[in-house]
């Protein structure tokens, strides 16, 4: 079986979220919601997959949220 493609573009930055958003496991609306970020809290956008953030928590859980929920 083929490995998954990895289809984030490389990031390093910064972000206050706008609203809370879901954290999923995919980038796209058929990720599975792994957790959630408040509105308010900052985080590490590691890449830029689509219309999604792949993002790192400094607890290291990573997932993609929607763009839309980025300052």
């Amino acid at each position: 079986m083929a490995e998954a493609v990895e289809l984030a573009t490389p990031a390093d930055k910064l972000f206050t979220l706008t609203h809370n958003a879901p954290v999923l496991d995919a980038p796209n609306h058929w990720g599975k919601k792994v957790f959630e970020v408040h509105q308010g809290h900052a985080v590490h956008v590691v890449g830029v997959a689509l219309s999604y953030m792949k993002i790192k928590m400094s607890s290291g859980l990573e997932g993609y949220i929607p763009s839309s929920a980025l300052e």
